[in-house]
């Protein structure tokens, strides 16, 4: 799909943008992509998706709060977490 740049703001930043005329089309792939039927992954795998992310072992009280953060976690994470620096 061709891309077009724009600019954004006051016109000193440009983005890269799918051109208009397939903008809807890219909307339909999403939404169909989207709605399909998944399970979240099972919780050793969602424990270590974030560190090739972050570049890094990330602590496990730092994973569960990301998990409730992104709506896979059924249960809030304890207040304690909330504040404990990273």
């Amino acid at each position: 799909m061709p891309l077009e740049f724009v600019p954004t703001g006051i016109g000193r930043v440009w983005q890269t943008v799918v051109q208009h005329d397939y903008q809807d089309r890219v909307r339909q792939i999403a939404i169909s992509y989207l709605s399909r039927d998944i399970p979240p992954p099972d919780q050793a795998s969602t424990l270590e998706l974030p560190n090739p992310l972050a570049g890094r072992a990330l602590k496990v009280s730092t994973i569960r709060l990301a998990m409730k953060n992104l709506a896979y976690a059924d249960l809030p994470a304890p207040n304690e977490n909330l504040m404990s620096p990273v």
